[in-house]
């Protein structure tokens, strides 16, 4: 499901916790008015270039999100960003089941690659993209982050 109105203060807690900067590349707080912008725009790959999708767990209650984002049409790719942002729902995997069915909508889409940046020291997350079939590319990323493929 895609984040609504009734999402925008949960999405604001998780957004602007620094425990969950560490596992994207967010460095700065969110207002109300931006996460409310973002929620009203269009969250398709034509127009905004990114796609975002609630993550729920077995009782319907949203617990995370998943990221479609720089997606090129030229070159049919995008990035993926995962968040578990309750972390007492981690390790359940929601976040593969999550990952898996974005597989299935890229691989619809025609999709060549999908990428994801990942911290060196998330071990649970490079795990997680390595049993959906991701590889590490070998290209040399700065800081502290690898970059994972998959080829469809």
């Amino acid at each position: 499901m895609q984040p609504s109105l009734r999402h925008v203060e949960l999405l604001l807690t998780w957004e602007n916790n620094p425990k969950n900067w560490k596992f994207g590349n967010t460095r700065g707080v969110y207002t109300h008015e931006e996460m409310l912008g973002f929620v009203q725009s269009k969250h398709d790959l034509e127009n905004a270039g990114q796609q975002r999708w609630m993550i729920e767990n077995e009782e319907g209650l949203p617990i995370g999100t998943i990221d479609l984002f720089d997606f090129s049409k030229q070159k049919m790719r995008g990035s993926v960003g995962i968040l578990i942002a309750e972390e007492d729902e981690r390790g359940k995997g929601y976040a593969k089941s999550a990952l898996l069915s974005l597989i299935e909508i890229c691989k619809k889409l025609e999709f060549k690659e999908l990428r994801s940046t990942v911290f060196y020291n998330n071990k649970a997350s490079l795990a997680l993209f390595k049993s959906t079939g991701f590889n590490n590319s070998n290209l040399d990323m700065a800081g502290d982050y690898k970059e994972m493929r998959y080829t469809f």
